[in-house]
């Protein structure tokens, strides 16, 4: 299992992601703090982190220009499922994804290079 962080300025509407993926996916389990979206190729973990900013250090964050930070964490089983999750899904928000290699970026360039 491999996984990415997701810092956005607002929270995330679990149910919104959820009806949007209701139809194009095997299942999906809303368990309030964690979805579950089951796809043909694997699944999609998508975790709040009740408390994310402790792990990021002193300035690592300063760059984003954000008034408030909300983490969640990515988990996925094959990096396919991923791309799909992170392309076809209307997050509507400021977005940054920290791909776990020391490389924070803009979710818009993070989508370019999963492309």
């Amino acid at each position: 299992m491999q996984s990415v962080i997701m810092i956005s300025e607002r929270e995330v509407d679990f149910a919104q992601i959820e009806k949007h993926w209701k139809n194009k996916s095997i299942s999906t389990n809303n368990l309030g703090l964690r979805l579950v979206i089951e796809v043909e190729k694997g699944r999609i973990y998508f975790d709040t982190i009740q408390d994310g900013l402790p792990e990021y250090g002193d300035g690592e964050l300063t760059d984003l220009k954000m008034s408030n930070y909300n983490f969640y964490s990515i988990s996925f089983t094959d990096s396919v499922v991923l791309k799909a999750f992170i392309l076809e899904t209307p997050f509507s928000s400021k977005i940054y994804i920290d791909d776990d290699n020391g490389e924070i970026m803009p979710y818009s360039e993070f989508c370019k290079l999963i492309e």
